[in-house]
């Protein structure tokens, strides 16, 4: 009988598998809690997010930025301005234009950090110094993709090493 080898993941695979595993344990902890979190990265609170990044923007502008279709974003608005933390005004420069606005509330709203060491309690020290210079580095270089890109994309054609030299995440 000939045993089958186990496919190993990929990098990107398993980062993306440990990721969601990790939200999951989070929003399994605040539905047990009876808490609401607003997640940075996902639904309203990327919508969040993107708004405190960018300021007051088109609805078409912030579809397009959260890379959802105008309708899913429309419903993701109206749950965020029924809880207070944005407003919509028609744009002055068309009146069928929707302009996003965040309140005082949403400006200053911080999404929270996880500080629950679940999943990296396993690690030692040293271990988690590795992970981290790891995670770093990764993050460095792929912020210098993503401006390089944002470069091609916006016609500045070249090198983009001095917009990247001091970038840190």
């Amino acid at each position: 009988m000939t045993e089958t080898k186990k496919k190993k993941k990929t990098m990107p695979a398993l980062f993306t598998r440990v990721y969601r595993l990790l939200l999951r344990y989070y929003e399994m902890k605040d539905a047990i809690n009876h808490t609401t979190t607003l997640h940075a990265y996902k639904g309203m609170g990327k919508v969040l997010r993107i708004l405190q990044e960018t300021g007051d923007i088109s609805q078409k502008e912030l579809s397009s930025k959260v890379g959802m279709s105008h309708q899913a974003l429309g419903e993701f608005l109206k749950k965020l301005e029924t809880r207070g933390f944005i407003i919509r005004t028609p744009a002055i420069w068309d009146k069928r234009a929707m302009k996003v606005k965040l309140t005082e509330k949403g400006k200053s709203f911080e999404f929270k950090d996880y500080d629950d060491p679940v999943g990296f309690a396993c690690l030692t020290e040293d271990e988690e110094d590795n992970i981290r210079n790891y995670l770093e580095k990764i993050g460095r270089d792929t912020l210098r993709l993503i401006v390089q890109l944002q470069y091609d994309r916006d016609h500045y054609k070249g090198n983009a090493a001095e917009a990247v030299k001091n970038i840190e995440i």
